[in-house]
């Protein structure tokens, strides 16, 4: 179960940065992204210090500590936004839902495929090359992962300065 709710308690997390992202609070959304890093580093290295990491539930205690501090830091950001929330009807829900998958289904199949294509080809890698290949190899998916992630940050403030203008 703690993974389930690691899981949604990260969403959540994600969701504050987008809201963030979209009212153009850069800073605060970096700083609430980096938050989960720097708790998990700081507990992590609290516990080696201490010599009492010995069990990956210390690892998972780790992880409930930092994304619960990002998201707590989220709702203190966005608690104007979080105040005026309200239950939507089941027309405007359904709605809602008409708007995000008829905008959605083309990225999300294409992220879809992407996260297949890393997959599948850990497997093809593992059984012609053995399994050093595949260590390599997704090193080198997590590089190209990261320059994209740089590209797709500067798209995203640059098509926010360009809306403002």
């Amino acid at each position: 179960w703690d993974t389930v709710f690691i899981s949604l308690i990260a969403s959540v997390g994600e969701i504050n940065y987008y809201v963030l992202m979209g009212k153009e609070r850069v800073i605060e959304a970096n700083r609430m992204k980096m938050i989960y890093p720097i708790c998990n580093l700081v507990v992590i290295g609290g516990l080696v210090l201490l010599k009492s990491f010995d069990s990956i539930r210390d690892y998972v205690d780790s992880l409930w500590i930092a994304y619960s501090i990002s998201l707590v830091y989220g709702i203190f950001l966005l608690r104007k936004e979080y105040a005026s929330l309200y239950l939507p009807t089941y027309k405007e829900m359904k709605e809602s839902f008409k708007t995000l998958f008829s905008l959605g289904a083309l990225k999300q199949a294409g992220s879809i495929a992407q996260t297949l294509n890393y997959r599948v080809s850990f497997y093809i890698l593992a059984f012609l090359c053995g399994s050093s290949a595949v260590g390599i190899y997704s090193n080198a998916c997590s590089i190209g992962e990261a320059v994209m992630m740089f590209g797709t940050s500067l798209a995203l403030v640059q098509r926010g300065a360009a809306k403002c203008s």
